[in-house]
């Protein structure tokens, strides 16, 4: 399943599945600009029934976006502390609701 197909399914708002096209998964988390989007993310990954993605990082990610001052976007400060290849393996164990 395509990333924009699988964002669809958990109800990505139309923008963010605009933007990701034909991305990977991998792609859009090292690409992206929009710290929320990122978290929207983690959010319905650790949420999930399964929790794909552990508390761990998920909290990180928190973190890393109510950060002040560091001189980094909210998204430069999520991929800090959480790599493409930890949300890669969540979004794949993912399957839409």
């Amino acid at each position: 399943m395509k990333t924009k197909d699988k964002l669809k399914g958990m109800y990505a708002c139309s923008e963010a599945v605009k933007w990701v096209g034909n991305r990977s998964i991998t792609r859009a988390w090292n690409e992206c600009q929009v710290g929320t989007w990122m978290l929207w993310l983690a959010h319905n990954l650790h949420n999930y029934r399964n929790k794909p993605l552990n508390k761990a990082a998920y909290t990180n990610i928190k973190r890393a976006i109510d950060q002040r001052n560091t001189g980094l976007s909210p998204a430069e400060r999520v991929r800090k502390v959480v790599s493409a290849g930890t949300i890669a393996r969540a979004f794949n164990k993912f399957t839409t609701y």
